[in-house]
């Protein structure tokens, strides 16, 4: 870790994903999937799924069109 003196007081590093473990926690990133595995040891350490269906743009009065 890189972490200057002066900042490791504030710093806490805790329950990260690396390497196999990161790639088992999406169905599959490369295609661009980004939903959480039920099994995936993201859920264990207590990661919630993000609502990608309440993302992004939506029709209201000021866009009227579907894009």
């Amino acid at each position: 870790m890189n972490i200057e003196e002066k900042a490791k007081l504030y710093v806490r590093i805790e329950d990260n994903l690396v390497g196999s473990d990161a790639e088992l926690a999406l169905v599959d990133a490369r295609k661009g999937d980004f939903h959480l595995r039920p099994q995936s040891p993201a859920v264990k350490i207590g990661f919630k799924p993000i609502p990608f269906e309440r993302i992004g743009l939506y029709r209201d009065k000021w866009r009227r069109k579907a894009l």
